[in-house]
C-alpha cells in the first residue's frame, strides 16, 4: 500500500480518432521536498468487468470490507481442516486496507496469513464504471509459489473417516483424584 501509486486515467473517447500521439503537460505544484511526480509512458488498457475477469468459479479471498459488495465472486473454500488457495484478493481502498490488514495477516493469525505463506499478489489497475478517479478497492491477482523444483503445487487428497463419540471421550490417560 505504499507507495501509493494513482494513475491519471482519462476516458479513450475523450481521444480523437485521428490522434497517433499524445501529449503529457505536468506541472507539480507541491513544494515539499518528501513529495516528487513520476510520469510512465501513456497506456491505452483494454477494460473488462470485474465480474468477467474474476468471474464465479475462481476462488477468492473477499476482504470483510468488501465481501458484501461482491456477491458474484466465489469466497475460498474450506472443507475438514484444508484451505484452498484463493486466485484473487479482493480489498477495500489503500487506506482501509492498511488498517484491516494487520488484523487479516500471518501475524493476525487470519485469512490474509495464507495468501502470504502461498502466493505471490500482483495489485491489478482497476476502474470504477463511469468514475475514474474514485479508489473503490484493490484487486491482486495470485499467484501460487512453486516448490524448489519449479512445480507448482498439486491439489491434496483428503480421505475423511467419521467416528462418533461421547462428549467425554478422551483417547489419553484419564486424570483423576486418589484423594
Amino acid at each position: 500500500t505504499a507507495p501509493q501509486w494513482r494513475n491519471l486515467r482519462i476516458p479513450m473517447e475523450w481521444i480523437p480518432e485521428e490522434a497517433d500521439q499524445i501529449r503529457i503537460v505536468a506541472v507539480d505544484t507541491n513544494l515539499t521536498p518528501s513529495e516528487w511526480l513520476a510520469l510512465t509512458p501513456p497506456r491505452a488498457p483494454q477494460l473488462e468487468s470485474l465480474n468477467d475477469y474474476v468471474g464465479s468459479e475462481a476462488p477468492a479471498l473477499l476482504d470483510w470490507a468488501t465481501a458484501f459488495q461482491f456477491p458474484c465472486q466465489r469466497p475460498f473454500d474450506h472443507n475438514v481442516g484444508v484451505a484452498e488457495v484463493p486466485e484473487f484478493r479482493i480489498s477495500p481502498d489503500h487506506s482501509a486496507r492498511r488498517i484491516l490488514t494487520p488484523v487479516m495477516d500471518y501475524a493476525g493469525g487470519g485469512s490474509v496469513g495464507l495468501v502470504q505463506m502461498s502466493t505471490q499478489a500482483t495489485e491489478l489497475p482497476t476502474y470504477l464504471k463511469d468514475d475514474w478517479l474514485r479508489d473503490w478497492g484493490v484487486l491482486d491477482r495470485l499467484r501460487t509459489f512453486p516448490d524448489a523444483t519449479g512445480e507448482k503445487p498439486r491439489p491434496v487428497e483428503v480421505d475423511v473417516e467419521e467416528k462418533t463419540r461421547s462428549g467425554f471421550w478422551y483417547n489419553g490417560p484419564m486424570k483423576y483424584n486418589d484423594e
